[in-house]
């Protein structure tokens, strides 16, 4: 018996040293590119990073990277980086509850788009869906699930596509540019421009003071027959928006591409789909050549029927 007790006693102090190295961490790693190591010892997502440890950032490399305070912090430039240094630039931010959940979930959405996981977001159930009208030859890219798509920032990410074969014979190579009208629900027009491409970012803070309005986007050469139902649009305001404002607040006025994704994942939750795709094209601009990052708006788009294929998709 006193060798029994004797030998729980030991794998009890066993474990709690091995949970207590195992939490004992100052950083963990949440996206990267290149090949930054600590020692001989290459990061990769997940990587837990301690206090008394170097980290080395070759040229061209990035890391973005989760402190046990739940603030976030970005490695771009090249260089040695002694951590217990780097600690002292997240715990004068002090520390976010809010900002450490999201920071979890953005990596295990990365992890789970690297083929080692389940997608949280991916598993989440789209309800109301919103049958849109196939018949027009420009599809513009909303969110599905809403008649009125809802809109909590300044910032409209506006994308579409163009169908050769609703277009009545029209090739997409014959389109000399589009142009983009934004209207009251009267069908008063308060905005109008030129658009060279598939894509525009309204911002709203000098354009458009409407707390609804529609969008619509048509052929310049072509306005009579090649053009986009209107898409009405709602701001979202008073009580509610203060809410979301209050948990905005949390994550810090930090503009880095990692607390970009963060935001993306809570609007997402949020079912707040178009400031979401606001804040990847705003990471994608940060770090364009974050692969992780480009992942997952790939996957956002997909899910939430902003690509042509998945727009089609979604009446069969």
């Amino acid at each position: 018996m006193k060798t029994f007790i004797l030998s729980t006693i030991a794998t009890l102090f066993l474990f709690a040293q091995t949970t207590f190295a195992q939490s004992d961490f100052a950083f963990s790693v949440i996206a990267s590119k290149g090949n930054s190591t600590v020692g001989n010892t290459a990061l990769k997502n997940g990587s837990k990073i301690s206090s008394d440890q170097t980290i080395n950032i070759p040229a061209g490399a990035y890391l973005g990277l989760s402190h046990k305070n739940g603030k976030t912090l970005e490695l771009k430039a090249p260089g040695s980086f002694r951590v217990s240094e780097l600690e002292k630039q997240v715990k004068a931010t002090g520390t976010s509850s809010l900002t450490s959940k999201y920071a979890s979930y953005v990596a295990s959405e990365i992890t789970a788009s690297n083929g080692n996981g389940e997608s949280r977001l991916g598993k989440m159930t789209k309800t109301g869906a919103v049958k849109r009208d196939l018949k027009k030859p420009i599809m513009v890219f909303t969110d599905a699930s809403a008649k009125m798509a809802s809109l909590l920032g300044n910032q409209l990410v506006i994308t579409w596509a163009f169908d050769e074969m609703i277009a009545g014979g029209v090739k997409e190579s014959e389109i000399a540019g589009y142009e983009l009208i934004v209207s009251d629900l009267f069908g008063k027009e308060i905005f109008r421009t030129d658009v060279t491409g598939n894509s525009y970012t309204l911002d709203l803070t000098n354009t458009v003071k409407a707390a609804q309005f529609t969008y619509s986007v048509r052929a310049k050469n072509r306005p009579e027959s090649i053009m986009s139902d209107a898409t009405p649009i709602k701001r979202i305001t008073g009580n509610q928006a203060q809410e979301y404002n209050k948990d905005l607040a949390a994550f810090g006025d930090d503009n880095s591409a990692l607390i970009q994704v963060i935001r993306a994942n809570y609007f997402e939750e949020k079912g707040l789909i178009l400031d979401a795709k606001a804040s990847y094209e705003n990471a994608i601009k940060a770090a364009p050549d974050v692969d992780d990052f480009k992942t997952l708006y790939k996957e956002f788009l997909s899910r939430n029927h902003m690509t042509k294929e998945t727009y089609v998709k979604s009446f069969e």
